[in-house]
């Protein structure tokens, strides 16, 4: 279990790392994506969250966490910022996802 002190310092930084994606609800989901470079780091649909292992695994590192540490992580900052309830998550592989250009094409930039 991760103490207090050490998840708002992980939060705060997620944050800070996260600031330049888009939190974009779109069909049955809600994405989070870089729209410049294209890249997909989480998912959200039907309370199952899709997590960017690549991205996350070299994050945690940084904190010297393994995934069985840090996913709840990931879950529990994601429910702080939606206010959703997420009752499974899974691990997204790879960098290409097509339904990301889907997603950009008929979305707008804010």
């Amino acid at each position: 279990m991760i103490n207090d002190r050490l998840k708002k310092i992980i939060f705060k930084k997620l944050t800070s790392d996260l600031s330049h994606v888009e939190v974009i609800p779109y069909d049955e989901g809600t994405w989070f994506i870089d729209r410049d470079n294209k890249y997909l780091f989480l998912y959200l649909s039907n309370e199952s969250l899709w997590w960017r292992y690549d991205f996350f695994e070299n994050f945690f590192s940084a904190f010297s966490l393994k995934q069985k540490e840090y996913e709840p992580i990931i879950i529990e900052w994601v429910k702080e910022m939606l206010n959703v309830n997420i009752g499974k998550t899974e691990i997204m592989y790879g960098q290409y996802n097509p339904e990301v250009e889907e997603v950009l094409n008929n979305t707008r930039k804010k």
